[in-house]
């Protein structure tokens, strides 16, 4: 993640990249029931769309405890190869959009938790 933006107290923006080793990408397989019926490739990629970092302990000013990643990538490139039954037929595309939430938690080496919050502005 980088260019952190504040959009206010609590709650930052930053772009996010799609990084993988040298010569590797992302493999998604689609399923319907064990058959593998689209399949798509997504490559390195950076600058896309945003995550959102949002301080959910409301305990402003203090080191947090644990922070939500509530991550949206939109408009990735990918590359869809079309199996039996697959909707869609193959081809390349950049309209890819991956939504999650993760919490994110910071621990000593002593494997004890301790706060951490998001800071920049």
């Amino acid at each position: 993640m980088h260019g952190l933006q504040r959009v206010k107290a609590d709650e930052y923006l930053s772009q996010v990249d799609l990084e993988c080793p040298e010569g590797k990408q992302v493999v998604i397989n689609l399923r319907q029931g064990t058959a593998t019926i689209c399949q798509l490739t997504v490559p390195p990629q950076s600058n896309r769309s945003h995550v959102a970092l949002i301080d959910e302990t409301n305990k402003e000013g203090t080191a947090d405890d644990d922070v939500t990643a509530r991550v949206t990538i939109e408009g990735m490139k990918y590359e869809l190869h079309s199996f039996v039954g697959c909707p869609v037929g193959k081809g390349t595309y950049e309209d890819l959009v991956y939504e999650g939430i993760s919490t994110l938690t910071a621990t000593s080496e002593a494997g004890k938790q301790i706060g951490f919050r998001v800071a920049g502005e």
